[in-house]
């Protein structure tokens, strides 16, 4: 009896002393923590947008009115997944065309000069002749909603002093370069 005895006090010290082993942390048991950042990015390559291919104008007036297409035919749209914002434009004037701002017209004497502004939706207009280097647009009117957000352009303007030929094909005045970025401002 005595050697069962010894056994059952053996068996239990040492599950007395797993038990307190069990209690008390240890090094290799500590808390640890740690921390990531999580990144997202917007690559020009999955930006999507379309721009109007040509943004046809009728002088309309004999006094070098003109009358450009309705806004939704001069659309830029954003097909992308994020919005985007035009983030500057750069108008090249075609050879023969002189591009003045509004204020400068009535005083211009050029051959074939011209006013052009562009209004965004319901914003403010933006002079194409302060546009003639690459310029940076900061305004929240230039900035497209994901997934098919618009912007609808209104142009507006006057030509004088006209020495070319309007009557037979569409003459090109000038190309417009926008720049686009994701995000908005």
């Amino acid at each position: 009896m005595k050697g069962n005895m010894r056994k059952g006090v053996i068996v239990g010290v040492f599950a007395l002393t797993l038990a307190v082993a069990a209690m008390v942390p240890t090094a290799a048991f500590a808390a640890t923590t740690g921390s990531t950042t999580v990144t997202f990015t917007g690559s020009s390559d999955n930006l999507s947008v379309t721009v109007p291919t040509t943004i046809p104008i009728s002088v309309a007036g004999v006094d070098g009115t003109f009358t450009g297409p309705t806004p939704s035919a001069a659309q830029i749209k954003n097909t992308s997944v994020f919005g985007i914002h035009v983030s500057s434009l750069q108008v090249a004037v075609a050879s023969g065309f002189n591009l003045v701002t509004s204020a400068a017209y009535s005083a211009a004497s050029t051959d074939n000069t011209y006013w052009l502004t562009l209004k965004p939706n319901s914003g403010t207009a933006i002079e194409t002749a302060n546009y003639t280097t690459a310029t940076a647009i900061s305004s929240t009117d230039w900035n497209l909603a994901r997934l098919n957000g618009t912007i609808d352009i209104t142009t507006a303007g006057a030509i004088k002093n006209i020495t070319k030929n309007l009557s037979d094909t569409p003459m090109t005045a000038a190309t417009l370069n926008w720049t686009f970025i994701s995000g908005t401002v």
